[in-house]
């Protein structure tokens, strides 16, 4: 997953390995990994599958482990999600994922178009668990 790194927020691209384009994501900016208040480290990442359940009426995906986040109890996994989102204010440190990246209220940012319907294509078409290296955008 490139990453490009914006003060209002960090913009990638989730690939295939063979390249092929899964989706766009939206994040919070780098704030040193603060929890709720920043995007993760670049690192490489097992995410789950997670079913619809209480709170949440979508499929969505857990991220296993991010070193210095909190752990999720009852799931022995991290609080950091895969969800639904247009704009950095609806994570708290998560992956918004989306069809493409737009500027859906004319501020100059980018935002996210078709959230809810790319993450159940991703919940659909994606295996259980899979691996996601994080890194920056080489120029």
């Amino acid at each position: 997953m490139p990453r490009v790194y914006l003060p209002t927020e960090t913009l990638a691209s989730i690939l295939m390995p063979d390249q092929a384009p899964v989706c766009k994501t939206l994040e919070l900016p780098w704030r040193d990994n603060l929890t709720s208040k920043s995007c993760i480290p670049e690192d490489t990442y097992i995410f789950v599958k997670m079913p619809p359940g209480a709170g949440r009426d979508y499929g969505y995906f857990r991220c296993a482990y991010v070193k210095g986040r909190t752990m999720n109890q009852a799931f022995n996994m991290s609080t950091i999600l895969m969800h639904p989102g247009d704009h950095p204010n609806d994570s708290l440190g998560c992956i918004l994922v989306g069809s493409r990246h737009v500027d859906l209220d004319n501020d100059n940012i980018p935002d996210l178009a078709e959230s809810k319907v790319k993450l159940l294509w991703m919940h659909q078409n994606l295996p259980d668990a899979f691996f996601l290296k994080i890194y920056k955008k080489a120029s």
